[in-house]
């Protein structure tokens, strides 16, 4: 189940391993992009709810059933599984129909339009300006409409938030072709907006979502730890809530921790950072920034531990061995040790 999981996109391959997979539940997320091939290897699904019939289609899944989704189409056509909700969100005139009984036809133009930014939900601040360029691979028109009430409506060129294709002062003075900027953005400029392309009858679309979002605030701060000799671990709490959610990542020294690539830190759930058998290399300034798209937001603690070592008890370090502030020893190359006095040539290790 990957249910309300805020998912927007499903790339390439993301079930290539998972040959049995034979339930699949994606309902209740803003997917409106599957990329060709993430369904690959996956011909033993029976089960595949991707929209949920109780929930308005504009709060679900909204896949555009347009050239880029024939690949999807023609997957549930030979793959038939017994149970499938994929509905279409866009066009207009599909909408809420089956995505395997839509005709979907003239598709060997190779037509194709992007926006950027990439994310098909954009949170922004009230009052916030927002750019939103679309682009085709061919040399044709875009434009660009908004779906209110279930139908399309054409954006005013004179309308106080929308501006395309002309000089916005406070949005960056631009004067790009299928450019949509929304300025000074409102709730009432909420809601869903489509760019289009069109050659020869063939359609292709993209679809973008525009939500006010709640800047994150900081519920719970890392407090800051120092220790006389090293413990087990070491527990940094932080919480933070918003609209979205936010995402919290961790940094070390200014460096982004990377959980995927240590053995010693985790993230928990709610986002606090877990240090196991902390050493003299983990002491430092810790930082937790928390970010939903609709602004960011940090926090910061340090860590000191005091290590007992030779120097701390007046007989120094050997071999040349640096004494910290903090009572440790930095030993030179080729020696280890309490106070550097074991000589790593020398150490023999019998198994």
């Amino acid at each position: 189940l990957l249910i309300s999981n805020r998912l927007e996109r499903i790339e390439t391959f993301p079930f290539r391993n998972l040959r049995y997979l034979a339930q699949l539940a994606l309902y209740k997320n803003k997917i409106s992009y599957v990329a060709e091939g993430s369904l690959e290897n996956t011909n033993r699904i029976y089960y595949l709810q991707w929209n949920d019939f109780r929930t308005n289609i504009t709060q679900d899944n909204m896949i555009v059933c347009d050239c880029s989704a024939l690949w999807l189409q023609e997957y549930l056509r030979s793959n038939r599984p017994y149970y499938e909700t994929i509905l279409c969100g866009y066009p207009i005139e599909v909408r809420g129909r089956r995505l395997r009984s839509v005709d979907i036809t003239n598709c060997t133009k190779g037509l194709k339009v992007s926006v950027t930014p990439s994310s098909e939900v954009n949170y922004v601040q009230s009052g916030a300006c927002l750019e939103l360029q679309c682009k085709a691979n061919q040399n044709v028109d875009v434009t660009w409409k908004r779906i209110v009430k279930g139908s399309e409506q054409a954006l005013e060129e004179d309308h106080s938030s929308f501006c395309t294709n002309k000089s916005v002062d406070n949005c960056g003075n631009t004067d790009t072709e299928g450019l949509l900027v929304l300025k000074d953005i409102a709730a009432a400029d909420q809601g869903i907006y489509v760019c289009t392309a069109t050659l020869d009858n063939v359609t292709s679309s993209v679809i973008r979502q525009i939500q006010i979002g709640e800047p994150p605030v900081i519920k719970k701060s890392p407090i800051s730890v120092v220790a006389r000799d090293p413990p087990s671990y070491v527990i940094f709490e932080a919480a933070a809530r918003g609209n979205p959610p936010p995402v919290l990542k961790w940094y070390h020294n200014s460096n982004e921790i990377d959980f995927k690539n240590t053995t010693k830190m985790y993230l928990t759930s709610n986002g606090s950072l877990i240090i196991l058998g902390p050493q003299f290399e983990d002491n430092g300034q810790y930082k937790v920034v928390a970010d939903n798209g609709a602004g960011s937001v940090e926090a910061a603690a340090s860590l000191t531990i005091y290590f007992r070592s030779a120097c701390n008890r007046g007989s120094g370090c050997s071999n040349d061995g640096q004494c910290l502030p903090v009572h440790y020893c930095r030993c030179p190359d080729g020696y280890s040790g309490d106070g550097c006095e074991e000589s790593q040539e020398s150490t023999l290790f019998i198994i």
